[in-house]
């Protein structure tokens, strides 16, 4: 009688604690998860991510930042999702943690600027990677946050913009070309990211 006591008690504790950790999760919002890479001898890869059965939450998130056509900026190359969003099991898991699988194809590198320790990189298919500092983003920011003279449209253009350098994210050339445009705009702008505005404008000699 005491053993099975023993293991209601431990069947209990288990159910509890599954229900708080789906708790957590269903309230939690992940952010930018992080993705990794597998690659065969062969030279074949995927990537993917890991979640456990009660994240049912991050599961949902994951499948949505990393849909079909998304780009990846993985160890200095990029990479476009072709298809993916398969779950398969993890071994020696006790089929506690699933892996969600994606594939896709890299895209090749078309030309890399470098000036002043800012480095842009374009990409085929009209991506392009910039690789900026963290102290010169926050700089960036903290100008657009207090200048009055920047339209609230553009404000936040240039804010979308700065976050997705902060998050090491690639963007389209158009979105390169808007800002671009934008520090013509506002002259000032300009003079502040000096830096980055040369590097741009090289970007489209």
């Amino acid at each position: 009688m005491d053993r099975m006591w023993a293991i209601i008690i431990v069947f209990v504790v288990i159910i509890i604690i599954f229900t708080l950790l789906s708790i957590y999760d269903k309230n939690k919002v992940y952010g930018n998860i992080p993705i990794n890479m597998n690659t065969y001898l062969n030279g074949d890869f995927y990537f993917f991510i890991r979640v456990f059965v009660w994240e049912k939450n991050k599961m949902t998130q994951v499948l949505n930042q990393y849909k079909q056509n998304t780009y990846l900026d993985f160890d200095g190359y990029i990479y476009k999702i072709t298809h993916g969003g398969s779950i398969f099991n993890v071994k020696d898991s006790f089929n506690l943690e699933k892996e969600i699988r994606f594939f896709g194809v890299p895209i090749p590198l078309l030309e890399t600027i470098n000036i002043n320790n800012i480095t842009i990189n374009q990409f085929g298919d009209g991506m392009i990677t910039i690789d900026l500092s963290s102290n010169e983003i926050i700089n960036l920011e903290n100008y657009i946050s207090q200048d009055t003279t920047i339209d609230l449209k553009d404000k936040r253009e240039l804010e979308l913009f700065l976050n997705k350098l902060k998050q090491n994210q690639p963007v389209e050339q158009s979105e390169v070309t808007n800002i671009y445009s934008l520090f013509l705009k506002y002259e000032p702008l300009a003079s502040f990211g000096l830096n980055l505005f040369t590097c741009i404008k090289e970007l489209f000699k």
